[in-house]
């Protein structure tokens, strides 16, 4: 399995990213920097209108990964109703890393 992250928002989303990106590599995933990844990892923020507006932006040009978001979500209902790609919305790394190695024990 492969990964590739985009960040929106704090800074706090950009420090966590890093976090999230050697956890998940050190789980033996293979991080990317492309699209069409098997799982988009979406650090963001809802504090203010225009990061919700690239949030959404590029929840809808994604086609073909699944989507995992952390960070200070609001209308989480609205986001898995509107966009099926998205699997996981959380505000914890630790979420992250039991999702993608429930699903990485799945594949074997």
């Amino acid at each position: 399995m492969n990964f590739s992250v985009v960040t929106y928002g704090c800074s706090i989303n950009y420090a966590n990213i890093n976090k999230i990106v050697e956890h998940i590599k050190n789980m033996g995933l293979v991080y990317k920097n492309k699209n069409n990844t098997d799982y988009v990892i979406i650090s963001s923020c809802s504090v203010r209108q225009n990061v919700i507006n690239k949030l959404y932006s590029k929840l809808g040009k994604i086609k073909k990964s699944k989507i995992i978001i952390i960070g200070c979500i609001m209308n989480r209902k609205y986001i898995y109703k509107r966009f099926k790609c998205v699997k996981l919305i959380t505000n914890k790394i630790r979420d992250i890393l039991l999702f993608l190695n429930e699903k990485k024990n799945s594949n074997i």
